[in-house]
């Protein structure tokens, strides 16, 4: 579990160097464990998801949230920040692409 200030510091660095790329694609998960928690069908996350561009992110309490050009904001799991491939990834292209 992150901690605030793990939280804080993601979200400002996510804010540095994700804002303004585009989401090019979602890796779908590839073990199924106990701490796998998804809002939909994760084989449907790259439909919703590739494409977008990011446009900021936010940290509070244990959670940072990526927030995109549709206005939803997107939660990041924090495997996504450990570099662990047990839930869906995002590919960022280069910004401005």
């Amino acid at each position: 579990m992150l901690e605030l200030p793990e939280v804080i510091t993601l979200a400002k660095q996510a804010n540095r160097t994700l804002t303004g790329r585009k989401i090019a694609k979602v890796f779908n998960a590839t073990k199924v464990h106990k701490f796998t928690f998804y809002n939909s069908d994760p084989l449907e996350y790259d439909k919703l998801l590739a494409g977008k561009a990011i446009e900021s992110a936010k940290g509070y309490g244990m959670f940072v949230d990526l927030f995109l050009n549709d206005g939803r904001p997107r939660p990041c799991p924090e495997n996504i920040w450990q570099g662990k491939k047990k839930t869906p990834k995002a590919e960022a292209s280069p910004p401005g692409s």
